[in-house]
């Protein structure tokens, strides 16, 4: 008797006919594979391209510091119908933030005001623009967007600067014995405090130095003529200790006027 059903050509004829069925849906999924492949590039161009910056987009000519002004001169003209938050705008002077209070745009000049004057040859200034914070956009036309930067400029703050020494710009006061715009001079002995401008003049200045007591303390030369040309200079102002025939220390007061 035997125990095992006989082998039929139907099962084996049938798996024959499904076989083609199956290549069909094989062959199928490369081509839905590839198609979705496709489509995930397309987007990945479309959205993780960078914003490219238009050609002729407004570019930063200069930027210019004076006490409680940033001028921003742009190569083309801004769109002054809408003014950009003045919080979109800061500036930095050697490390310190300065707050910017108002904004204002003439042609292609973009001027801020700040909330405190940037301190008299201080080199390391900067001012920065987040377009984030301007829902408006600074724009030079409908258009055409100021894209976000930060840019260093010029410090054109006038004034005198009192013990500084121009060879070492970032470190103001280093005169030797000079200390908190003091300066100790024994009776007999002398001690040079260098004077020097702030920021180049349009033409001559004229400094003149007084002592409160030229009995106790003088100075020499009492003026100084600085040229526009010299303004980075170091003018070294003598000041000597003049004997007397106590053994009192006294307290001097040099003025210093342009």
């Amino acid at each position: 008797m035997n125990r095992f059903a006989p082998l039929t050509p139907t099962h084996n004829s049938d798996s024959l006919h499904r076989m083609p069925g199956l290549l069909r849906s094989w062959t199928g999924a490369p081509r839905l594979g590839l198609l979705l492949i496709a489509a995930v590039f397309a987007l990945f161009l479309v959205v993780g391209s960078p914003p490219t910056v238009q050609a002729d987009s407004p570019e930063i000519s200069s930027v210019v510091f004076n006490g409680t002004t940033a001028t921003i001169t742009f190569s083309k003209d801004l769109n002054s119908a809408t003014l950009p938050p003045a919080n979109a705008f800061s500036v930095t002077s050697e490390g310190t933030a300065i707050s910017v209070s108002n904004v204002a745009i003439s042609g292609k000049v973009l001027t801020l005001t700040l909330d405190s004057a940037i301190p008299v040859r201080d080199y390391w200034v900067s001012v920065s623009y987040n377009p984030f914070v301007d829902v408006n956009n600074l724009l030079q036309t409908v258009d055409e967007n100021v894209w976000g930067f930060t840019k260093n400029g010029d410090n054109q703050t006038p004034g005198l600067i009192i013990g500084y020494d121009a060879d070492t710009p970032a470190y103001p006061n280093t005169n030797p014995g000079w200390d908190n715009g003091s300066q100790r001079v024994d009776e007999g002995d002398s001690a040079w405090i260098p004077l020097v401008l702030g920021s180049r003049p349009s033409g001559n200045v004229t400094v003149t130095i007084t002592s409160s007591d030229t009995g106790a303390v003088s100075v020499t030369p009492t003026t100084v003529v600085i040229p526009p040309e010299r303004y980075t200079t170091d003018w070294d102002i003598r000041v000597t200790g003049e004997l007397d025939a106590d053994t009192n220390d006294e307290t001097v007061t040099l003025s210093f006027s342009a």
